[in-house]
């Protein structure tokens, strides 16, 4: 999908927030896009191992010093599932 075709296409629909669910691609490609504003992670307690499951799946700077740092709202547990919402920094278009 073209984030930004799609993000034009909203506003000129007149929606103002879209809830996106996805993968590691699909996160990183919103995130990088600098148009979210807010992320919400449900976080379960299974302990799979392996090697896991990347929450990004391209880097978004290239040092740790770059990179975007996001502000936690809150935390809350849910069972025993944790609900992490984050307010996303604004990025440079």
């Amino acid at each position: 999908i073209e984030l930004d075709a799609a993000w034009r296409e909203l506003e000129q629909r007149g929606v103002a927030s879209a809830y996106v669910e996805g993968g590691s691609a699909l996160l990183s490609a919103v995130v990088g896009s600098g148009k979210a504003l807010a992320a919400v992670f449900f976080v379960a307690p299974l302990l799979i191992g392996g090697d896991g499951v990347p929450l990004l799946s391209r880097p978004l700077a290239d040092r740790v010093e770059q990179a975007p740092r996001a502000r936690t709202e809150s935390i809350q547990l849910v069972d025993d599932n944790v609900v992490w919402r984050l307010h996303l920094p604004a990025r440079p278009q």
